[in-house]
């Protein structure tokens, strides 16, 4: 096995970044998932009648 050295990364290091990728990339998803979740039960504040002026 070669050392490590500043160019050379061992296989067991870039298994742990690899892992760590994943594991953002799946909160990023969940966040995503959870953001979709919060905004289909906050009904649009969408009015199609003009607002009434204030006698």
């Amino acid at each position: 096995m070669i050392p490590d050295t500043p160019h050379r990364v061992s296989e067991k290091k870039v298994g742990e970044l690899r892992e760590l990728r994943e594991l953002r990339e799946l909160r990023e998803k969940r966040e995503l998932i959870m953001f979709g979740h919060k905004a289909q039960e906050i009904p649009p504040k969408i009015s199609f009648t003009p607002p009434h002026p204030i006698p």
